[in-house]
């Protein structure tokens, strides 16, 4: 499955919003800072690929195989800002579109591969894991 920078940028904040309980497409509206049209028309595409339910009342519910696609761009979206935070003169938000951008480029297959490649520092790809070391969602 092949994701636009758009589209990762809803898995990966919803993968975030769900860590701390229960997701609801006006969460999703609020931290993306979009319209909740906008919110609904992408969680209808999700639900589509069979990456979430959207239950009544909003609430969003994360799919057995979407549990998977959205840790995968979670943890690719956290080392890749992380190394882009620390080797390059860019904003904040320059930096979460660039991962988004790279994210959208390079696709599933290849992004365990980047990942693995990436290291910032003395740290390795498991320390980048570590609980802490998860940049904000922009």
């Amino acid at each position: 499955m092949e994701f636009t920078p758009t589209q990762i940028k809803y898995l990966v904040t919803i993968y975030a919003l769900n860590q701390n309980g229960l997701v609801r497409s006006m969460d999703v509206a609020q931290q993306l800072e979009v319209s909740r049209p906008s919110v609904h028309r992408m969680l209808l595409q999700l639900e589509q690929e069979g990456l979430i339910t959207k239950q009544p009342y909003s609430v969003v519910k994360i799919t057995q195989s979407g549990e998977a696609f959205m840790k995968q761009y979670y943890w690719g979206y956290c080392l890749i800002t992380r190394f882009l935070q620390r080797n390059l003169p860019l904003g904040e938000a320059a930096v979460c579109e660039g991962a988004f951008a790279l994210l959208g480029e390079v696709g599933p297959a290849k992004l365990d591969e980047l990942c693995r490649a990436l290291t910032v520092g003395n740290e390795t790809y498991m320390e980048l894991l570590e609980p802490g070391n998860q940049p904000q969602l922009s």
